[in-house]
């Protein structure tokens, strides 16, 4: 009897990295993403309150150490090759992503009969945004993972891949992490004041990834085993979470740069991104896989289309109920972030498919369809045609 190719079989203890189709994606830290860009999305929607601070300890990990656990750099011939794939994987999607941004919020004012308030000067400041990065568009924690990711490619360099190397450069980077927050801790261009930890969790995923096959095995080989000790970390992660909160009064905070109870949070953090993804690997499937391959479309649309629409336009009355009930973890607001969440990530995803078919593809980093005249493809089959059009 054949083996169940990966996600078919609960109980497969087939490499996994063997049995994907695409050789270049591992089905279930797609997952993973998804699971992360989910609870974002709840968390935006939903509003503040305690609940939502434990989902802060994993929804943004998860994306740094699956960078870490997918980066290869032996790839790469060179770190300028390196670099482009990087460029073209984070930063254009990116620029693409916030200029969709500034056409919802104009479509917005548009709609609200507010056209006086679309001049130069508004574009002009949206330009400005988008060159700064600062904490202002959706996809802002995507320019820290960039810069992260470049950071543990120049780590896995200079490591050399030995152990008496690595741990302390994995140690010297939760090092500068620390004291930049706390002797610094400035807003920087571009996000740049959150890659110190990204840094350091995109390095640990690597190292656990690549370097660390009895933990990986441990963690990802089969898939039951992965679900159970990816239940266990979670429920680990967050209850030193809510430890940290109810006795010192400190919550954990990527955006805010808010690291709280450094001792404690950090290594909540780490247990409950982990927890997460071995939670994907125990329970991915296609559907799942597929909808977080359009992460940052999800991204862009649940802060600058769905959020509004959920609480103006579509659920109006039901959300100034949620507002006026106490407590405020009460199950209407949870059921309204499930119901706003789902429809996110269910329009990031048919964005994704619009731009995957379009001339357009470029914006989430993907090739373009064969029939279009400047893709390889159809160069190869027309070459007279093309040369001719030149």
């Amino acid at each position: 009897m054949r083996p169940h190719p990966l996600g078919t079989s609960a109980l497969s203890t087939v490499p996994f990295e063997k049995k994907k189709r695409n050789p270049d994606r591992i089905p279930f830290l797609d997952t993973a993403k998804m699971m992360a860009i989910f609870a974002v999305c709840y968390a935006h929607i939903c509003g503040g309150d305690f609940s939502i601070t434990l989902i802060d300890y994993f929804s943004l990990g998860v994306f740094f150490i699956v960078a870490g656990m997918t980066l290869v750099p032996e790839r790469y011939e060179n770190f300028g090759q390196f670099l482009w794939r990087k460029v073209k994987s984070y930063v254009i999607p990116i620029l693409c992503m916030d200029v969709i941004t500034i056409i919802i919020n104009v479509s917005f004012l548009l709609v609200k009969g507010q056209m006086d308030q679309i001049t130069i000067t508004y574009f002009f400041d949206e330009l400005v945004h988008m060159l700064c990065q600062y904490r202002y568009f959706a996809l802002w924690v995507v320019t820290s993972i960039f810069f992260s990711v470049i950071f543990t490619y120049l780590l896995v360099k200079l490591s050399h891949k030995k152990w008496f190397l690595e741990v302390p450069l994995l140690a010297l980077t939760l090092l500068i992490t620390l004291l930049y927050n706390h002797y610094f801790k400035k807003l920087l261009y571009w996000n740049f004041d959150t890659v110190f930890l990204g840094t350091f969790l995109t390095y640990f995923g690597y190292l656990l990834y690549h370097r660390a096959e009895a933990m990986k095995s441990l963690c990802f080989e089969v898939r039951v085993q992965s679900l159970i000790l990816g239940v266990i970390f979670l429920a680990l992660g967050l209850g030193v979470a809510y430890l940290t909160r109810v006795h010192f009064g400190r919550v954990f905070s990527f955006y805010a740069q808010d690291y709280g109870v450094y001792y404690l949070t950090i290594p909540a953090v780490l247990f409950a991104s982990l927890g997460i993804i071995m939670i994907a690997r125990g329970i991915s499937n296609p559907i799942m896989s597929n909808l977080g391959k359009a992460n940052i479309c999800t991204l862009t649309l649940q802060q600058s289309l769905i959020l509004p629409l959920m609480r103006n336009t579509l659920f109006p009355d039901w959300w100034h109920k949620i507002l006026a009930i106490t407590p405020i973890d009460n199950i209407q607001r949870a059921l309204f972030g499930l119901t706003g969440a789902s429809i996110a990530v269910l329009a990031g995803y048919i964005l994704y498919l619009i731009l995957l078919i379009s001339p357009l593809s470029f914006a989430i980093n993907k090739k373009p369809l064969p029939f279009y005249p400047w893709s390889k493809e159809y160069k190869e089959k027309h070459p007279k045609t093309v040369k001719g059009n030149e």
